[in-house]
């Protein structure tokens, strides 16, 4: 016996049994993977249809009546199959289409049940990284807080020289922010106040003091998976490649979304968004309960006031469609105007009126002094005589605040939470499969450690042998060309290397060699990479290398770019051997000629200098442009991502022995149950992976459809 069983919410406090037609059993596709994009895909999904009966129109709301309907289709609804009263699957329903034949008197609804990872990519939306709940770990920029960030693994010393023992928990707020040293260009006319970071000429770091806020923040990849994670229903198990050494010591950059070269410290922890769905009149608070950012909790989502946790200058911003009709009596017309509550008690007064209009964006922005546990809100006063008046899409947010770094504002608005992800499953070619026992739970591995990792089974008495066996070449599911590329950006070293060898840096490109095959096809993150060199003024033979992440004007100025996302790893504080550099840092407690010795790099290598065994966040591991002349610090080696986490993958679809093997197999419900895209499937003498499972029919032992990909290198363990 089959049931689909649905649930009204997540919490699935209330459930429906959903009548299923008897001759038309619910049937599922399995993959977890496209070969000719290596894009992650949902587990199952199959669309198929219910009749409209009186138990499915209730739950649907009676969608098919068009004008009425209350059942709003772009939600999903958690839903169970079950096969004779055990689970089979668990995955999520939604309404696509609904077929009304009048004549017969017939309603039938068509469903889609999909699989975890599609609606983990839904449960993210549009949410950029900004977005991000990472209130723990905000923090005063101070020296002390900057220099502690410098001891985050692999570092064995203080900034002071003193030896320390590496640990992945040492380190500001548990080594998950990090301050390096990286030179984002000058601020113009030069002055000792703003010291270049150079070692040659006037107005340097090595004789004056480099404002802290020169430093800007980067955050640990891991700490920002676990946000995105932790603001879902969804995890990852734990021991997966998110937990690994090499995993924990990459960082991903905060470096504002503006051009400067100073870090937002506007952009603290007690800023806030929120906006109003649901539309109101004048002469009242402005409604704004959906929050969408609020790291330092000073908003209040019931009441609409922002109360002050600290003193000091506020920049507030607000807007609203205004509409309303014309009267011959007088014209309509409503302003947003910014008042504030001294200690939260006491009347509103008004401190900033906004502007009169109807029929158009009312908005205001003011900035203020504010004390602790004063509060501001936005009132809406009316002016006119206003029919048919209604205020919608408002608008109410803190767009700049006193406070500890706001490490997550500092990261680009324009990159998605989710796209963040995709790039991760990318970078490491990592499959993401939820496990057989907690759906919502995910298996996130490189796919060389996952593949042909599970349960072997032998399916050759399963095979239905009165069908067509069909094998096939690979590699002809794939271009001729690949091109593998990081996203190109605006610094001066990622310009010149794109106009010298016309690709970006770290750019790598596969040629199949196969005259079979035609086309192109690219993959590609949305990161940028980061070629370091000396620092200015350095000899070529120079062992002071850090990133250069601005541009060169016609008059040699330094001026900042609004970087795009890099992704680096930490090398610890670095020595400067041999050339007897001391730089200056505001706040140092040290005394004069005590000046810091050692500097935190940030580098695509994993070790520094590179060995032959480390690991390189690029392509190909590219030229050096510290130069081929500097002692000790060789350049190109290390493993480049596509030999490390690509290549073996690439070779499995266009090597000439590749194979992929199509057959119907007779398959019952507790095949498909115990079933994962990590098992090893054995068929008359030869192994493979399974790729895909077309139109299982659930509880019903049948024919199914089968694709199977060829193990080349596959060799069963010895028991």
């Amino acid at each position: 016996m089959i049931q689909l069983k649905a649930y009204e919410n997540s919490s699935k406090s209330e459930h429906t049994y959903i009548d299923l037609y008897d001759e038309s059993p619910i049937k599922l596709n399995f993959s977890i993977e496209d070969i000719t994009n290596a894009q992650a895909k949902s587990v199952f999904s199959r669309t198929f249809r219910v009749p409209g009966t009186p138990n499915n129109n209730r739950y649907f709301r009676f969608a098919f009546e068009i004008g009425v309907t209350d059942f709003d289709v772009t939600i999903k609804k958690p839903a169970e199959i079950l096969v004779d009263g055990a689970e089979f699957r668990q995955g999520y329903i939604r309404l696509q289409k609904m077929y009304r034949n009048q004549d017969q008197d017939r309603y039938d609804y068509e469903l889609i049940f999909l699989g975890e990872t599609r609606d983990f990519s839904a449960s993210l939306g549009d949410s950029s990284l900004c977005q991000l709940d990472l209130g723990a770990l905000s923090h005063v920029l101070s020296f002390a807080n900057v220099a502690q960030s410098w001891e985050a693994y692999p570092s064995d010393i203080d900034f002071e020289g003193t030896a320390i023992t590496p640990s992945f928990t040492n380190g500001l707020v548990g080594g998950d922010v990090i301050y390096p040293l990286v030179d984002f260009g000058n601020i113009y006319p030069l002055s000792n106040s703003n010291p270049r970071i150079a070692v040659t000429g006037s107005h340097t770091f090595l004789t004056h003091d480099l404002p802290l806020k020169r430093l800007k923040p980067m955050v640990r990849a891991k700490a920002i998976v676990d946000a995105i994670f932790d603001a879902t229903e969804y995890s990852y198990q734990q021991g997966g490649f998110f937990d690994t050494d090499i995993f924990k010591q990459m960082y991903v950059s905060g470096w504002g979304n503006v051009s400067a070269v100073d870090v937002d410290l506007g952009a603290s922890n007690n800023i806030f968004e929120a906006r109003g769905t649901i539309s109101q009149g004048s002469d009242e608070e402005l409604e704004a309960p959906l929050v969408i950012t609020n790291p330092g909790g000073g908003y209040n989502q019931l009441t609409w006031i922002y109360t002050a946790p600290v003193g000091g200058e506020y920049t507030f911003y607000t807007e609203a469609l205004y509409t309303a009709r014309e009267e011959t009596i007088g014209l309509p017309g409503a302003s947003l105007n910014f008042e504030r509550r001294n200690g939260g008690v006491g009347a509103w007064v008004e401190f900033d009126p906004g502007f009169i209009g109807y029929n158009t964006i009312l908005d205001n922005t003011t900035t203020v002094t504010l004390a602790v546990g004063d509060q501001v809100r936005v009132y809406i006063e009316n002016h006119g005589i206003n029919d048919g008046e209604e205020l919608s899409d408002q608008v109410f947010q803190c767009t700049a605040a006193p406070g500890n770094v706001n490490v997550a504002a500092q990261f680009d608005c324009d990159y998605k939470q989710i796209d963040f992800i995709k790039d991760l499953l990318t970078t490491f070619r990592l499959v993401m499969a939820p496990t057989r026992d907690k759906p919502t739970e995910f298996i996130i591995e490189p796919w060389v450690d996952y593949v042909a990792s599970g349960d072997l089974y032998d399916w050759s008495n399963k095979l239905d042998r009165s069908k067509d066996l069909i094998i096939e070449p690979l590699f002809d599911t794939q271009t001729d060309i690949i091109y593998f590329d990081h996203q190109e950006d605006k610094d001066y070293i990622n310009e010149y290397h794109v106009d010298a060898y016309k690709y970006t840096y770290g750019h790598l490109e596969f040629d199949s060699g196969n005259e079979l095959l035609v086309g192109s096809r690219q993959i590609k993150t949305l990161w940028a990479p980061t070629p370091i060199t000396q620092i200015e003024g350095a000899a070529t033979t120079g062992q002071f290398i850090i990133p250069i992440v601005h541009q060169h004007n016609d008059n040699n100025e330094h001026l900042p770019i609004k970087p795009k996302t890099r992704l680096l790893f930490y090398n610890g504080l670095q020595d400067i051997p041999n050339e007897g550099y001391h730089w200056k840092l505001e706040g140092n407690p040290n005394p004069a000629g005590q000046d810091i010795e050692y500097y935190p790099l940030v580098s695509n290598s994993n070790v520094w200098g590179m060995e032959a065994g480390g690991y390189v966040l690029n392509w190909f591991n590219d030229i050096g442009y510290w130069g081929t002349g500097v002692t000790g610090f060789p350049t190109q080696l290390g493993q480049s991502l596509y030999n490390a986490y690509w290549s073996v993958y690439i070779q499995s679809l266009y090597n000439k022995d590749a194979r992929r093997v199509t057959g119907t197999f007779i398959l019952n419900s507790q095949d498909l149950l115990e079933f994962s895209f990590d098992d090893i499937i054995f068929l008359d003498g030869q192994y493979y992976r399974p790729e895909k499972v077309i139109d299982a029919p659930v509880g019903n032992t049948a024919p199914v459809k089968v694709q199977l990909i060829k193990l080349l290198t596959y060799r069963p363990p010895i028991t």
